[in-house]
């Protein structure tokens, strides 16, 4: 049995997730329910994106080792990936019984706590872990955005302001202090920082987006048009990107396209007469 697993571990080590699954699941087939080669079998399908055939291996390999970490936080990470937040929120919860410290656990619980506004639990939580690895970006970020939706943007700026060396390096702290910068009014340099994380992350349409709003606030229609089309051509499905742009349209006077672009458009919240309320209410409280 361990010699199969072996094999199927080499497998994994080598890429080949195939070959992985396959000898996970023999595994299995001789001894059903076994607790290694379901977690195995679970972070092998995950890998290969297939997260809803990994949940119940993953699921059973918690069940049956009930302290180890490590199933907790695949299971974890595995309900966030497919959306299901309060279900990870249990298991990250439970990975913190096992190990208060583990500063991915803490982490993952930060942000889902902060994801559904929970914000005083979530800087509790966040700030364990940034006292666990102060420059990490994976506790950095979540703790600097829920400080700017807190309502404590000039806090998230300070805490940002002493990690200067590893903002610079990284387009999602980059992105978050673009958001920090707007919610207390600094515009101009709020575009610079969204604009930094583009260059580093040319695929970041949000921060092409958060562009776009910057320039919509100065009343430059036409280069909002052209950041908010950007961000689209780089996510052809954000409707955020989309609604703004119909917006900008309309208030360059080009209403006919600006139209067709919001009937496009699922976003509810959006208001013809203030984007910039809409933009707002995202990124602060």
């Amino acid at each position: 049995m361990d010699r199969i697993i072996q094999v199927g571990l080499q497998c994994l080590r080598d890429g080949d997730l195939d070959g992985a699954a396959k000898n996970f699941r023999l595994s299995l087939a001789n001894a059903p329910g076994h607790a290694k080669a379901s977690y195995f079998l679970g972070v092998t399908l995950a890998r290969k994106g297939n997260l809803s055939e990994a949940l119940p291996y993953l699921e059973a390999a918690v069940a049956a080792q009930q302290t180890n970490k490590d199933c907790y936080l695949a299971l974890g990470v595995a309900q966030r990936r497919l959306g299901l937040a309060g279900d990870a929120e249990k298991t990250f919860r439970a990975v913190l019984k096992v190990d208060s410290n583990n500063f991915v656990g803490l982490c993952n619980l930060g942000e889902l706590l902060s994801n559904r506004d929970e914000y005083l639990e979530a800087l509790a939580v966040l700030n364990r872990a940034i006292e666990l690895k102060p420059h990490e970006v994976a506790a950095l970020n979540p703790l600097a955005f829920a400080m700017t939706r807190a309502g404590k943007a000039a806090a998230a700026l300070s805490l940002l302001e002493d990690q200067s060396e590893t903002v610079c390096n990284s387009a999602p702290l980059l992105y978050t202090r673009a958001n920090a910068l707007a919610s207390v009014g600094q515009i101009d340099f709020s575009e610079e920082a969204a604009q930094a994380a583009v260059e580093l992350a040319p695929e970041m349409a949000m921060a092409q987006w958060h562009i776009g709003l910057c320039r919509y606030d100065f009343g430059d229609y036409s280069g909002a048009i052209s950041e908010f089309r950007k961000a689209l051509a780089t996510e052809p499905d954000f409707d955020l990107a989309r609604g703004s742009l119909g917006i900008s349209l309309l208030e360059s006077g080009a209403v006919e396209e600006g139209l067709s672009v919001l009937r496009a458009t699922n976003v509810p919240s959006i208001s013809l007469h203030s984007l910039l309320d809409c933009w707002h209410s995202l990124i602060a409280p």
